[in-house]
């Protein structure tokens, strides 16, 4: 959910940082998911797969998704790459018919081109952000010293970063390596068809409509309101399709938000609760904390944004 926030999903995204707890959600990119060390549990559905070191996982778009971490996480951190459908190609008509029955491929399974496409799009990314300024969303690297530990990690052969190229080369070079993952990544993957349900449309537009509106002042009613519906049907979408309550399901959006914030910006912490459509501290302290485990403060001082580099994947 977190990449949402900062970043365009008609374009590709990748970053890493350290796993944890991510509610359900859904959207419309294809991710994947790379265990860079320690352990997640991805959930899909109903279903909890566990992910070890160097395992890799296909989420297909409009699948709804949520991440766990039952050991320390401080010990565990994952790559995550989102892109839009239509850097797929051919790929794109299964992407929209079918899903896994399981995402996991087991790391002694994930090909030496499943690595090198992703080190090659973090190493462009990550290339086209110092050129240009911009802010990563990603908890990456934070020091030119890490940095330089990850792109020596993701190694000096291959083509060279297109952080220079036009926006239309760049895009073409994404998709050959969207392409690259599926082409090698699908085969390992059993498909069934997907499951037509207007449950599952609502579900998709409940998810879409509060990550363009958290920060407004929403109730239940109001959603129900907006996306035509009642709030009987908004409210079992909750229950059925993302495990938790209106409520719970906004507190978790906002706190993501003011995480990503707390990461990012030197913003206070008033000024980023506030802008996350918190009414009180109270509430939003009580959120933060249920969440996070910790407060806010101790979340910005911790050293959950330093990560190993990225030569710890095993490559």
């Amino acid at each position: 959910m977190f990449p949402l926030f900062s970043k365009n999903p008609d374009s590709l995204d990748i970053y890493y940082r350290k796993s944890g707890h991510i509610s359900p959600n859904l959207h419309q990119q294809i991710e994947f998911v790379y265990i860079l060390y320690g352990t997640l549990a991805l959930g899909i559905g109903t279903e909890l797969f566990q992910m070890e070191k160097g395992d890799f996982a296909v989420i297909f778009p409009g699948q709804i998704h949520h991440t766990q971490v039952f050991d320390d996480p401080e010990n565990c951190a994952s790559m995550y790459l989102l892109a839009p459908p239509q850097l797929a190609g051919s790929f794109q008509e299964v992407l929209k018919t079918k899903v896994p029955v399981s995402p996991l491929i087991k790391a002694c399974d994930v090909h030496e081109d499943i690595r090198y496409a992703l080190h090659a799009l973090y190493r462009d990314q990550t290339a086209s952000e110092r050129l240009t300024g911009k802010v990563s969303g990603s908890a990456g690297p934070e020091t030119p010293a890490a940095e330089q530990e990850a792109a020596k990690a993701a190694g000096s052969s291959g083509p060279k970063p297109a952080a220079a190229a036009d926006t239309g080369i760049r895009s073409t070079i994404h998709a050959a390596f969207i392409q690259l993952l599926l082409c090698r990544a699908l085969p390992l993957l059993m498909l069934k068809d997907r499951e037509d349900s207007p449950g599952m449309d609502l579900a998709a537009r409940v998810s879409s409509y509060l990550e363009d509106h958290f920060k407004e002042n929403i109730t239940l009613s109001s959603l129900a309101r907006a996306l035509y519906v009642s709030p009987y049907s908004v409210s079992r979408i909750f229950s059925s399709a993302f495990r938790t309550n209106f409520n719970g399901y906004l507190n978790d959006i906002r706190v993501e938000y003011v995480c990503e914030m707390l990461r990012r910006t030197d913003k206070s912490v008033t000024e980023i609760y506030e802008d996350a459509g918190f009414e009180s501290q109270r509430t939003f302290n009580r959120a933060f904390r249920e969440r996070m485990r910790m407060s806010p403060r101790e979340f910005r001082e911790s050293g959950l944004l330093t990560l190993r580099p990225l030569q710890d994947t095993g490559r």
